[in-house]
C-alpha cells in the first residue's frame, strides 16, 4: 500500500531528479567506456589504415573527441 506520508508532487519531483540524476550517470558511463577517445582513436586508426588512409594519433584522437561531443554537450 502506497502511504499517504508524501503527497503526489513530491513523489513526481523525487521520480523527476531520480530520472535526471541516473540519465547524468549513463552518459559519463557512456563517456568513460563506448565513447573513450582512447579506444576509439585506435579503432579509428586501425579500420582507417585498412582503407589505405593513414591518421596521426593526434587527428585519431580529435576525431574520437568529435564523436562523442554532442553526448557530452548534452550532460554539461
Amino acid at each position: 500500500m502506497i502511504s499517504k506520508k508524501w503527497n503526489l508532487s513530491f513523489r513526481l519531483w523525487h521520480w523527476l531528479h531520480a530520472a535526471v540524476i541516473l540519465g547524468l550517470l549513463g552518459t559519463v558511463f557512456l563517456h568513460k567506456t563506448f565513447l573513450s577517445w582512447r579506444a576509439n582513436s585506435e579503432i579509428l586508426i586501425q579500420k582507417l589504415s585498412g582503407f589505405g588512409i593513414d591518421i596521426t594519433a593526434e587527428q585519431a584522437k580529435a576525431l574520437a573527441k568529435a564523436v562523442r561531443a554532442p553526448m557530452w554537450e548534452w550532460h554539461i
